[in-house]
């Protein structure tokens, strides 16, 4: 069985102030959080998470049951908490290979590992502990909704 979890990337900077004291996926988009939108979309709980390490014991302090930065061997999906989901990216992440990684002009979409063992990541470390960079490339076509969100909404100076 194929787990999801939803990973914080280094891109969390360009949204702050909000992103202080919550990780990207927890930013509302209408009526749905970001890890919402994505849990729904897969059929999923979104209660797997990578974050960063300032946030953890905010996070199991108000999520208790859910598994932070800590997990079980077994198949697991990574799915970046900023993505843009159309189409044609579901169908890329659901027929991901086990070592294979969805990458969109230089931005880790999501990937598939099979971890042996039970292990531990946070944001700062989830690409070099996993060995993300030695994994099979598969790249994203570019679509008019597959880009990721890089900054957030400032209002002009006048």
């Amino acid at each position: 069985m194929t787990n999801y979890i939803i990973f914080e990337d280094e891109q969390y900077e360009n949204f702050l102030p909000f992103t202080y004291t919550r990780f990207t996926g927890d930013m509302r988009l209408g009526i749905f959080k970001l890890r919402q939108r994505i849990g729904l979309i897969f059929d999923f709980e979104p209660n797997k998470i990578v974050i960063r390490k300032s946030l953890v014991e905010l996070y199991k302090e108000r999520h208790p049951e859910w598994d932070i930065n800590m997990f079980k061997a077994g198949d697991y999906v990574f799915i970046n908490s900023r993505i843009r989901l159309n189409d044609d990216l579901i169908n890329e992440i659901n027929n991901l290979k086990q070592m294979e990684k969805l990458v969109y002009e230089n931005e880790i979409l999501a990937f598939r590992i099979i971890a042996e063992s039970d292990f531990e990541v946070t944001t700062e470390t989830l690409f070099s502990k996993l060995g993300v960079g030695s994994l099979e490339l598969k790249v994203a076509l570019p679509t008019p909704h597959s880009t990721l969100p890089t900054q957030s909404y400032s209002s002009p100076t006048t």
